[in-house]
């Protein structure tokens, strides 16, 4: 999420190895959240139409364990507090170094891949569940299954997606 262009395209270049999306405001960061699912996002408090703490608390409830990294200038403790309370993940203050943000991204979806596997196996006893009473294959009971397991929906729809493909 970041608003101002010139600092898009130094973001874009600093993150391509994780394929960052950028939307300019709140109401096309909703669209976008609403229509994919991303292995983590990144947010400012400050955004042209709406505050970064909604954003953050819309981004929890579809997807309770996904990374939610707060990258602003915003830096008071009272606001980082509200941004963890809302479902941030970590805070970072802005700067025009973009490598600890880069890092604490890629760490954080390290440990999204490590719940993966776990996340996994639930989703597969659902499904040997589901098979065994002689049901179809219901993606959303599925689904519930994995990110109750700690998986987060981008992880989700990747192996629900190889998962079609072997059928």
């Amino acid at each position: 999420m970041e608003d101002y262009e010139p600092t898009r395209g130094v973001m874009a270049a600093t993150l391509r190895e994780l394929y960052p999306d950028f939307a300019r405001d709140g109401e096309e960061a909703l669209i976008r959240i609403g229509s994919a699912a991303y292995d983590a996002y990144v947010v400012d408090q400050w955004l042209p139409d709406y505050s970064g703490i909604l954003l953050c608390r819309d981004i929890r409830r579809l997807d309770l364990h996904v990374s939610i990294v707060f990258f602003t200038v915003a830096d008071r403790e009272e606001m980082r507090d509200r941004a963890m309370k809302a479902g941030a993940t970590a805070c970072l203050t802005t700067t025009v170094d973009y490598s600890e943000l880069r890092e604490q991204i890629a760490n954080l979806i390290a440990v999204s891949d490590g719940k993966a596997e776990p996340a996994r196996n639930a989703a597969d006893e659902a499904l040997a569940a589901l098979r065994r009473l002689g049901r179809a294959a219901d993606k959303a009971q599925v689904r519930d299954a994995y990110v109750a397991a700690g998986g987060t929906l981008s992880r989700f729809e990747r192996w629900w997606s190889e998962l079609a493909a072997r059928r």
